[in-house]
This record gives structure tokens, sequence and C-alpha cells, in this order.
């Protein structure tokens, strides 16, 4: 099922490579990496095709945690309304 991860950070040259990070540590390769800044903050989505919800909530907790996320919701992609599955 693919996955979307949709993250608010700050603005930093670490931030990218710290998101992507969480995805090789399990040998995953997203399918498309997007980012744009918005008022001083990073908006950055990354999709994953092929990935089970379990494994994608753990993924956004971790991102969760770290020091640049502001924010993360995480979406799969049935869902008809988009309401997020995870939300920091």
């Amino acid at each position: 099922m693919k996955q979307y991860f949709d993250i608010v950070a700050i603005a930093d040259p670490q931030t990218l490579p710290r998101l992507l990070g969480w995805f090789a540590q399990r040998s995953l390769v997203p399918a498309r990496v997007s980012s744009d800044l918005h008022a001083g903050d990073m908006h950055v989505r990354i999709e994953v095709d092929d990935l089970d919800p379990r494994t994608a909530d753990q993924i956004a907790a971790k991102i969760s945690q770290g020091v640049l996320t502001l924010g993360i919701v995480r979406q799969d992609h049935s869902d008809s309304c988009h309401e997020p599955s995870v939300a920091v």
C-alpha cells in the first residue's frame, strides 16, 4: 500500500538527510520526495510504495521524535477522506 508522509520541519541543511535516514535504515527507497520552504519552515512529502501501515506508523513515530521535526501526518493512499493516521 502506498504511504504518504507529510512533514513540517525546521529548515536546516540536515533536515532531508535525517528524514530519509529513517527509510534507509529499513532498506526502503521512497518513490517520491518533495520539499518546499514556507515561512521559514520546510514542508516535505515522502511517498513510499508497498509499505504496510504498521511499519509506516513506526517510521512516522520515529520522525515525530526528531529534533528538527515540527509535525507529521501519515496517510494511506486508500484513505478516502485523507484523515491523518498519525499527527504530531
